[in-house]
């Protein structure tokens, strides 16, 4: 998934087999105020060897002869590993592969529906993940120790968690409990010592649930 060649304005293309889908006229918008961000979405089906670009869920263009296979370069998203320099200055996310084509009807679902949930909320795989509640309680003792902290975040039973604190948003090292096991239900509140992080300057901190 990667940016067309010399096309102007730019556009977005899909290699998903051999070559690229063709020009289609859509443009690149990045950036803007607010940010204008896209939904873009490249099918290859294996049998009729058709590949497909939808962009904000409409199909843009398409390219038969796709062949897929066991390749020596490397899969790129954001950029063309045939052709480097494809890129262009914007953000990726939620990004998702998927092991079957997916329908013209099952992406504009996606993308109709989407108003920043997950791919994996949408197609009901799961809810929106995130920290939901973080208590901080005060014991009153003057260094602290007994002081603890809650973390609560939405989780499913069976799975596990690890949970990460840092004072920057760069070090990430403080696994505060690894193979955390969800509570029963649909979430899960975690207490520890705020010894545990020791004493945040200049007095704050972050966390992050990883499943």
């Amino acid at each position: 998934m990667h940016r067309r060649g010399s096309d102007v304005p730019e556009e977005f293309a899909w290699t998903g087999g051999v070559g690229d889908t063709p020009a289609h006229g859509t443009a690149i918008t990045v950036g803007g105020e607010p940010e204008t961000w896209h939904h873009v979405v490249g099918v290859t089906e294996s049998v009729s060897g058709i590949e497909t670009l939808y962009i904000d869920g409409v199909e843009v263009a398409t390219k038969s002869g796709a062949v897929l296979e066991d390749r020596a370069n490397r899969m790129r998203i954001g950029e063309n590993p045939d052709a480097l320099g494809r890129g262009w200055n914007g953000k990726v996310d939620d990004v998702a592969i998927w092991a079957r084509a997916l329908s013209a009807d099952e992406i504009s679902e996606i993308w109709a529906a989407g108003e920043g949930a997950s791919i994996e909320v949408l197609l009901g795989g799961g809810t929106q993940f995130a920290i939901t509640d973080i208590t901080y309680d005060n014991k009153g003792t003057d260094d602290r120790s007994d002081d603890t902290i809650s973390l609560t975040w939405p989780s499913k039973e069976g799975q596990t968690y690890g949970i990460f604190y840092s004072e920057d948003l760069f070090d990430w090292d403080t696994d505060l409990n690894d193979n955390y096991p969800a509570d029963e239900g649909d979430s899960t509140t975690y207490t520890f010592p705020v010894s545990l992080i020791g004493d945040p300057v200049p007095g704050r901190g972050f966390f992050r649930i990883q499943k």
